[in-house]
This record gives C-alpha cells, structure tokens and sequence, in this order.
C-alpha cells in the first residue's frame, strides 16, 4: 500500500524541484549590465530599462550615458516612446564620444521604429558605424534599416 503513494509523491516532488530554477517574471535578477542585456534579449524590456538606468546612477560619468542610451531603446522596445524621448533628451551630446554617438544613432533609430517612423529610422543611421563597433551593435544598425525599409513597403532587393 505505501508502495502506491511513493512514485506519485516522487514524481511531483522531482516535478516542483525542477520549476524552482525558472526565472518568474518580475524576478529581474541581480543588477548587472550582463543582466540587463539578458533580459533585452529576452524581450523584458522594461525591466531591462530599470536595471539600466540604475546602473547609470551608479557609473563613472563616462559610462552613464552609454547605460542611459541603452535603457532608452529598452524604453522604446517596451512601448513607451515618451518617456524614452524624455530620457534621450536630457543626455548631453557634446560629451559622447565616436561610439556613444554611434550608440546614441541608434538608440534615436530604435525609438522612431516604436513611434513607427521609418523616414525617422533611416535619417538617423545615415552614417556609417565606427570600426571598434561591436557586432551586435553593427547587426542591430542593419536590422533597424531593413524594418525602416520594409515599414515603407521596399524590399531590400530593390536597394
């Protein structure tokens, strides 16, 4: 009889112990910029825009305006153009350096595509990136175009 109990109750057991490693939603994890950028790439981006935002606070002055930036396009990925704009608007231009700018484009880029915008989108990634730009980042340029493109009804075979 104790036998019958044993594998049910084993198996709900090895059951709830597996689900206890899985991420909830709301749980963002430990403030890092590794986790911030895990949570981008799992589409959590609001919360994404927290941890960024909070890590700015926390950065030399140097790197405040690239984790600003990068908590901008969160913002703007989550749907929320306006405070995005609010937040990209109070970064100071004349401190960015070659690839802050490029980053700054691009964030730009990324909120005229929220605000479904491609003349915005393209306007803003004429230049070319810089050498030092790090793939993603060069990938994310050429994505951002091709919807711009593709939001105007072009095919990228016709460019």
């Amino acid at each position: 009889m104790k036998q019958q109990w044993f594998f049910p109750i084993l198996i709900m057991v090895t059951l709830l112990s597996g689900c206890a490693g899985v991420p909830q939603p709301g749980d963002a994890g430990p403030v890092s910029l590794d986790n911030a950028e895990q949570l981008m790439n799992q589409g959590r981006f609001s919360e994404a825009a927290q941890q960024f935002k909070e890590l700015a606070g926390q950065a030399p002055a140097n790197e405040q305006s690239t984790l600003l930036l990068r908590a901008v396009t969160a913002m703007a990925r989550a749907e929320q153009p306006l405070q995005a704009r609010q937040l990209l608007d109070s970064i100071n231009l004349s401190t960015l350096s070659e690839q802050q700018y490029f980053l700054y484009k691009l964030t730009q880029a990324n909120l005229a595509l929220a605000e479904r915008n491609p003349e915005a989108i393209l306007s803003a990634l004429i230049l070319t990136p810089p050498v030092s730009t790090p793939a993603y980042l060069k990938a994310e340029f050429h994505q951002l175009r091709a919807e711009a493109y593709t939001m105007q009804g072009l095919s990228l075979i016709h460019i």
